[in-house]
């Protein structure tokens, strides 16, 4: 159990907070420098009274408490400031100040720029892109598709699709590449929209336009690299050692819950409250082949919308006769698949006792389950792969709704550039 004072630490402050603990820190430096004031007094009445240093006595360490350390301590002579060394290089100063003249040159924006730029690494680490080839070819798509960039204008009347007036608009801080490689950061990092301003050194409401201008643009572009593949495709790449009898698996289904900042009205408060999180979320359903590659994304629903109105709504179209679906007990949606002529793929229900206490299940509905469970386990990596995108691990402000859609495409698409979860 953590102490109070690491509860502290943790906890996020206010600005008011903050502030007092600023002004605590201030005190408490305040408090030394004034003791450190005291004793230079204290020396200086000191000297004024006549001592010189051969009167001075030294004190043995504090640490030297016992009578056998004594001898060991040999008394220090007072030196004086002009012959005491200085152990930095002469050119020490010389070499500062260049370094701050040639960092002078180069903007705060470009030397970030090439902070993510550096190396691969560095590169999934800000924008979930660990390769500079799919990074730049991504932009090519982009930049090839948008021919000049619509600049979004607000949700009511204006949206995206309408090109902002140069006449009305200032002049283009960031090329199409910064700004796209600032909507990456955005939506990896899920920084602050005031952080990002100031790391690409332009204005908080500038920034917002851009995010929102350029998740349109790659939600589109992205959006066709997200194929729902054939029943013979997907069964042409399946591992060697899959199990015989589940594969005729065209997709595994789940639904995952992001966690947003509580709505303004009750209604929307009641849709979004989720009885298995216990708090105010958003629900989409993400379908991944068996090895793991991301083939469909929903919409997103309020918390409160169940799986299977989910999947009727929004999956239940694809369905084709033979297709075999894959899904937890929480997809109570047999009989529709059925009608479609498909097979569903679903953990067994426990079934009371004869006794009546208790629930059971047979030897083979256990290894069913398990087996089921073992194949499961790709779609709930992969939604983890997903949640590494901070924009979606964050508590998700209510301004973002109307992206909420557009922003999962692009993360899920993103994630398919990932090492495979499976090899094929």
């Amino acid at each position: 159990m953590h102490d109070v004072s690491d509860a502290v630490v943790c906890r996020p402050t206010s600005a008011a907070h903050q502030e007092n603990e600023e002004i605590l820190q201030v005190s408490g430096v305040q408090d030394l420098c004034e003791a450190e004031v005291c004793s230079e007094a204290s020396l200086s009445t000191s000297l004024n009274t006549g001592l010189v240093a051969a009167d001075v006595s030294h004190t043995p360490s504090p640490y030297a408490d016992h009578e056998y350390t004594q001898d060991r301590l040999e008394p220090v002579d007072p030196v004086d400031a002009e012959v005491q060394t200085d152990h930095l290089p002469s050119n020490s100063k010389a070499f500062c100040s260049s370094t701050l003249n040639e960092n002078d040159n180069i903007s705060q924006r470009l030397q970030f720029i090439q902070i993510v730029l550096q190396t691969e690494k560095s590169l999934k680490r800000y924008t979930g892109i660990g390769s500079k080839t799919f990074l730049s070819g991504i932009f090519d798509m982009a930049e090839s598709n948008i021919g000049n960039i619509y600049y979004w204008k607000g949700s009511k009347g204006n949206n995206v699709s309408e090109k902002t007036s140069t006449s009305k608009r200032k002049k283009k801080e960031l090329t199409n590449f910064q700004e796209y490689l600032l909507t990456l950061v955005y939506i990896r990092q899920g920084f602050d929209l005031a952080v990002i301003a100031d790391l690409f050194e332009i204005s908080q409401t500038w920034a917002g336009i851009i995010v929102k201008s350029w998740i349109n643009i790659l939600a589109k572009v992205l959006n066709e690299l997200l194929v729902y593949p054939s029943a013979a495709t997907v069964r042409s790449y399946l591992p060697p050692d899959y199990p015989s009898e589940y594969a005729d698996t065209r997709i595994i289904l789940d639904c995952t819950e992001f966690f947003i900042t509580t709505p303004g009205n009750t209604s929307s408060q009641a849709a979004t409250f989720s009885s298995y999180k216990h708090h105010n979320t958003v629900k989409a359903l993400i379908g991944v082949t068996p090895t793991g590659v991301i083939t469909f994304v929903s919409k997103t629903f309020g918390g409160n919308t169940s799986d299977a109105h989910i999947f009727q709504s929004e999956f239940i179209s694809r369905l084709e006769p033979g297709d075999a679906v894959m899904v937890d007990k929480g997809f109570n949606i047999a009989d529709l698949a059925l009608e479609y002529g498909a097979k569903l793929y679903i953990p067994p229900f426990t079934r009371n006792k004869s006794g009546g206490k208790g629930k059971t299940l047979n030897q083979n509905e256990i290894k069913t389950t398990r087996d089921i469970a073992r194949l499961r386990v790709h779609v709930e990596r992969t939604i983890r792969r997903i949640k590494e995108f901070k924009i979606l691990s964050n508590r998700i402000d209510c301004k973002l709704f109307p992206l909420l859609d557009q922003i999962l495409v692009i993360v899920a698409v993103l994630s398919n550039f990932g090492p495979p979860l499976v090899e094929s």
